[in-house]
């Protein structure tokens, strides 16, 4: 899944389908605003990882001295990029797709399939950010943290809540705004 800040074609394709009033304007700077914060989040986290894993690798393998805490730091970040991804890849329709029958179902059907499980994937996920959240509560309260740093896990369960329930919201937004058509490639069979 490349993640690129400089290429917002998803904003492109909802640009093109909902030109015309102001809402839809405002909805379109939204979302664009929306994607590239969530584009610059997923880059950085990403670009933490590299550098520790470089950083851990040299000092370990050169130095002999690894970076205390290196795979827990790396553990929460790999949570963190996942979970904040997820909305962005619901937003550009950058899910798996097996699509063995679309070409042989009629079009009005394959239109809702898309609402069944835009609906389904918005339940699932705001049914989930809700346990999360309640978990991350739990979490905080009884004050867990991590074996070797001692760092708090609460506010990452937190954070994996919202971006859980920033995926159902995105998923509910995808039927109003469907997202780019796929033409087939890379993830789609």
């Amino acid at each position: 899944m490349p993640i690129s800040v400089a290429e917002p074609a998803a904003s492109a394709a909802v640009v093109e389908r909902t030109e015309g009033g102001q809402d839809s304007r405002l909805f379109v700077k939204v979302g664009r605003c929306a994607e590239h914060v969530l584009s610059i989040v997923i880059t950085v986290n990403l670009l933490s990882i590299m550098l520790l894993t470089v950083c851990d690798v040299v000092g370990r393998y050169f130095l002999s001295r690894p970076i205390p805490g290196a795979l827990e730091v790396t553990e929460l970040l790999l949570g963190a990029l996942i979970f904040s991804a997820l909305p962005l890849v619901t937003l550009r329709n950058e899910h798996i797709v097996i699509d063995l029958l679309d070409k042989v179902i009629p079009s009005w059907l394959v239109t809702v399939q898309s609402v069944v499980v835009a609906v389904f994937t918005s339940v699932c996920c705001a049914y989930l950010a809700y346990r999360l959240w309640v978990l991350a509560d739990r979490l905080q309260g009884a004050g867990e943290t991590t074996a070797t740093l001692g760092i708090p896990i609460a506010p990452l369960a937190f954070a994996i809540s919202v971006f859980v329930g920033l995926t159902a919201v995105t998923a509910l937004l995808t039927m109003v705004v469907p997202p780019p058509e796929r033409e087939g490639g890379e993830g789609h069979v």
